[in-house]
């Protein structure tokens, strides 16, 4: 789901790619990846995968994902080699739009939006791989250096009064259109997040009895450079294993839980909300729920190379919930129609809140059985 239209024509990545790299290509095809614009490109013996970043990276960005892509590689971790162009640079610019030519390479992807692993694939030995994976890329960077975000300085700067104006700032845009397509459904899910930043540290109070529950969830964390946006779209399976992990443009330094988390939810949810044109409030009934012995099954398998703290487990749903509660994503990009692809970003936003809405009822529940992984 490209966040932004492309600048690139089938002439223009032609061109782009004889004088910058020399390749001649005949064939070009879009591919439905990540929030860039993505392109199997090829032309005789040679194929490639283009990618056209979104506005914000440049090629210090490329650069960098260029060292990380090398560093891993030669430590073990499957990765996809960026081309260098005839001048020896990792990327280049086309409308003030950074690209890069990376290797082509066959295999599975399963896309949280497109192609969903089935339902059996939760409890699987393919979850098992994509757990072990990333414990392994954590295992690899330890001590590589990353920015660091979720920090102090991210905690710091929330306050859930400015997150709830806007939340506010987002219901008026929404409800100066009241004819807008979903209306109810987004005006439902907007008013949820803003009540839930209103009263979230009451509610985690409950579970760290402290002056400020939220410092009390984020101390004592492990923080690990890790790949930013790992999940199954992310990844390259020939069957149960692993081909490549792609895309390390997201890399940081974040707390190793929300990246488990995360790419658990986003890889192998127990259900899928196929439709977006419903009004109903949540779309969530009781059996939907994330399969908790599966997603301890997923923690132990990353924990067989990476270790976590009984902090870290404890803390894992509900610093996962806090980051999703803060997130406008999606909800913003469909109301300001900048995307290429506006409805699939609400998609993604309203399938984030329902998720919000389940680790709100779920997150003790996790949070205890993923304690006794210790």
């Amino acid at each position: 789901m490209p966040l932004e239209a492309s600048c690139l024509d089938n002439d223009t990545i032609i061109d782009l790619v004889k004088t910058n790299y020399g390749y001649n290509i005949t064939d070009i095809r879009p591919l439905p990846l990540g929030s860039a614009n993505c392109y199997m490109v090829s032309g005789g013996n040679f194929r490639g995968f283009l990618k056209e970043f979104q506005s914000g990276f440049d090629i210090t960005d490329i650069n960098r994902e260029d060292e990380l892509i090398e560093y891993l590689s030669l430590r073990g971790i499957p990765t996809v080699r960026i081309y260098r162009t005839k001048s020896g640079d990792a990327g280049i610019l086309c409308q003030n739009h950074a690209i890069s030519l990376s290797e082509y390479i066959d295999g599975e992807t399963y896309d949280y939006n497109s192609r969903k692993f089935p339902r059996e694939y939760t409890t699987s030995a393919i979850a098992a791989t994509t757990a072990a994976m990333l414990g392994k890329i954590h295992a690899a960077l330890t001590g590589y250096n990353l920015p660091v975000e979720m920090g102090s300085d991210w905690l710091a700067e929330y306050s859930p009064e400015s997150c709830a104006a806007q939340y506010d700032t987002l219901l008026c845009r929404l409800d100066r259109n009241t004819r807008t397509e979903y209306y109810d459904r987004i005006r439902a899910d907007l008013c949820y997040k803003k009540s839930l930043a209103l009263r979230f540290a009451e509610w985690l109070s409950m579970t760290y009895m402290s002056k400020d529950p939220l410092a009390s969830l984020f101390s004592g964390l492990t923080y690990t450079p890790t790949h930013g946006d790992y999940h199954s779209g992310q990844l390259i399976y020939d069957g149960v294993n692993i081909k490549a992990v792609i895309d390390f443009s997201s890399a940081a330094t974040l707390p190793a839980v929300w990246e488990i988390m995360r790419s658990y939810v986003q890889s192998f949810r127990e259900y899928e909300f196929e439709n977006i044109d419903t009004n109903s409030e949540t779309a969530i009934n009781d059996t939907d729920c994330i399969d908790i012995d599966s997603l301890c099954r997923y923690f132990s398998e990353y924990m067989k190379y990476s270790p976590l703290s009984q902090h870290d487990l404890e803390a894992a749903p509900y610093v996962y919930l806090f980051q999703l509660l803060r997130s406008k994503y999606g909800y913003k990009q469909y109301l300001d129609g900048t995307s290429s692809d506006n409805l699939e970003l609400l998609q993604f936003a309203l399938r984030r809140t329902n998720i919000c809405r389940e680790l709100e009822r779920s997150a003790d529940k996790i949070s205890t059985a993923l304690k006794k992984l210790l």
